[in-house]
């Protein structure tokens, strides 16, 4: 029984470190789908931030590194 404890909680812990890094990915909250994940189950939790849509209300990346080399260039 402990043994088995010992596989089931890391196990668990770094699915939800999985949703975590998923729902990054996605434009989502991390922290916050992890402590979802964490309190109602990594598989439930991925299926909802699989239901929802990618954040693309946000800046990207790759536009902040184009305006600051831009910035340089004047």
């Amino acid at each position: 029984m402990t043994s088995m404890v010992f596989i089931l909680v890391p196990l668990w812990i770094v699915l939800c470190v999985i949703v975590g890094i998923a729902a990054r990915g996605r434009g989502q909250g991390a922290f916050g789908w992890f402590f979802l994940s964490l309190f109602i189950s990594p598989l439930i939790a991925a299926i909802f931030l699989l239901l929802f849509q990618r954040d693309t209300s946000g800046v990207d990346d790759r536009e902040i590194r184009r305006a600051i080399k831009a910035g340089r260039r004047r």
